[in-house]
This record gives structure tokens, C-alpha cells and sequence, in this order.
């Protein structure tokens, strides 16, 4: 994703770090250090993404589509109900997903609204995506990334 930002001209400050270790339960209180302090290191971060491969148990064959040739895994994005930026995170949403329906053919992220905060109080501009998830190939999973990088670098430059 970060790579298909860049090469659409949008500044990229890609951190890594792994926040459920030692525990997966009090991994978003970890990450919320992290971007914290990287929204105070770069005041002018427009859009925090928090970027995830979903996980199911299930044996069925992951959902995918094809676009421009490639098959990508269908995304998904996760709205944080509990927070003061709810509304410019959900508007958001639906300005991306606006973009991909008129560029790529319908395809746009499904949204689950959910009641917990997901550290989404940190930017009127937080997403929350699953790319695919644990059923998809990893090579359509980079596929979302790149068409994904596209939708998000033109609804960025819109002014969204």
C-alpha cells in the first residue's frame, strides 16, 4: 500500500512495528502511543491507516474480484460508533468508496460500524482496513493494496 501511495505522489510514513506482542489484548493501546507520536513527529499526516488481513475460520474460499486483469481480495473497512470523529471518519469511507465505484468498477469496501474505539479518536481521517483476508492468496491481497493505493491517493488529492 505504501508503495502504490508513493508512486501516486502521496508521502508515505510507513510504520511497522508489531503491537500484539506480548498481548493481542492490549494491542491498540500500544499502537495508540505509536501514532501518537508519529502525528506529533508529522503534524501534517492527513489519513492514519491501520492496515490488517482479516482472519476466519471458516474453510471457504476467500472472496475476490477481478480488476484491470488481476485478482484482488475484497477489502473492508472498520468504523469506530465510539468516538468524537465518527462522522468525518464515515464520511471519508463513503468518499473512498464514491471513488472506487466510479473508478474501478464497484469496487468499494464494505463497512462495519462497531462500537469500540479502535484508536480512531486520533484522526478525522482513520482507516481501519482488512484486505482480504487468511483464505486469499497473498498475491491478491498485494492487489488490493495497489488498486487501493490508487482510490486513496485520488480521493486524498479531491480534498477529502
Amino acid at each position: 500500500l505504501a508503495k502504490s501511495l508513493e508512486e501516486e505522489g502521496i508521502a508515505v510514513v510507513h510504520d511497522e512495528t508489531l503491537h500484539d506482542n506480548p498481548s493481542y489484548s492490549s494491542s491498540y493501546s500500544r499502537s495508540y502511543d505509536t501514532i501518537q507520536t508519529l502525528l506529533d513527529k508529522y503534524p501534517t499526516i492527513e489519513c492514519v491507516i491501520d492496515l490488517h488481513r482479516d482472519a476466519i475460520a471458516s474453510e471457504a474460499a476467500a472472496p475476490t474480484v477481478s480488476i484491470g486483469g488481476k485478482t484482488c481480495g475484497k477489502y473492508m473497512y472498520v468504523v469506530s460508533t465510539a468516538v468524537p470523529t465518527y462522522q468525518n471518519n464515515l464520511k471519508f469511507v463513503k468518499a473512498l468508496n464514491k471513488t472506487a465505484s466510479e473508478d474501478f468498477s464497484g469496487f468499494t469496501g464494505s463497512v462495519l460500524e462497531r462500537g469500540y474505539a479502535y484508536n480512531q479518536g486520533l484522526s478525522d481521517r482513520y482507516l481501519l482496513l482488512e484486505f482480504g483476508n487468511n483464505r486469499n492468496h497473498i498475491e491478491d491481497v498485494r492487489n488490493t493494496a495497489s488498486v487501493y493505493g490508487k482510490i486513496l491517493a485520488k480521493t486524498l488529492k479531491a480534498g477529502y
